[in-house]
């Protein structure tokens, strides 16, 4: 995660309540607002003392919505460089928390190798570019598939799926205990002309212990 004191946006105001509330020890927190379109999202960003995970939180209570995928990838490039890989966790639906109904969370964590990190992000981008040539063609549509792994492949056509769909969508092709995981890499490469999101079943990944959505 980039220096957090480096960060500038609107505003930078100092509020711990909401993580000390729910028992999250912190090592440093910064909340900001973040001006969009329709209004003010509130950004938190923390790094957790337990198991090294950074968070970056962005709730938009405000605007009565949830946050665009492109929004998402703006956040992930304001707070990370091109070369750290953040997570978004869609949960089994015992662990599903939801305190903030229009909050959308980022995650990465900080003890993964470089080496490790770099492999994850090749993966990511090549299966990007193998899944395109495969299977895009021009339209809405959604494709799962099961071998090697699962991977659940969303075109969203002329515009990107939103969250909402994108949850719907996992419910249908995950178990209720089973937990997926979309990965957000870099503004740039994340937002391709396909409006293409790709679910990754997330039984070989470390996963934060709550994730909080």
């Amino acid at each position: 995660m980039k220096n957090l004191t480096t960060i500038t946006l609107e505003e930078n105001v100092l509020r711990n309540s909401i993580y000390l509330l729910q028992g999250i020890p912190l090592v440093r927190a910064s909340n900001f607002f973040f001006s969009l379109h329709d209004g003010n999202g509130l950004v938190s960003a923390i790094n957790h003392n337990k198991e090294s995970w950074e968070h970056v939180m962005l709730n938009l209570e405000e605007m009565q919505r949830c946050a665009t995928y492109t929004e998402m990838s703006k956040l992930k490039s304001i707070f990370w460089p091109d070369n750290e890989v953040a997570l978004q966790v869609h949960p089994a639906k015992s662990q599903y928390i939801n305190n903030f109904h229009y909050a959308l969370h980022l995650w990465r964590y900080k003890s993964i190798s470089e080496k490790a990190e770099k492999r994850l992000l090749q993966k990511i981008t090549s299966t990007y570019k193998q899944i395109t040539q495969k299977y895009y063609h021009g339209k809405k549509e959604e494709f799962f598939l099961s071998e090697p792994e699962k991977i659940l492949v969303i075109f969203g056509g002329n515009s990107w799926p939103t969250w909402e769909e994108i949850c719907e969508l996992k419910q249908k092709y995950w178990y209720p205990e089973e937990t997926a995981v979309q990965f957000n890499i870099s503004h740039n490469i994340d937002l391709n002309k396909q409006h293409m999101i790709i679910l990754w079943d997330a039984t070989n990944f470390h996963l934060p212990e709550s994730s909080l959505v």
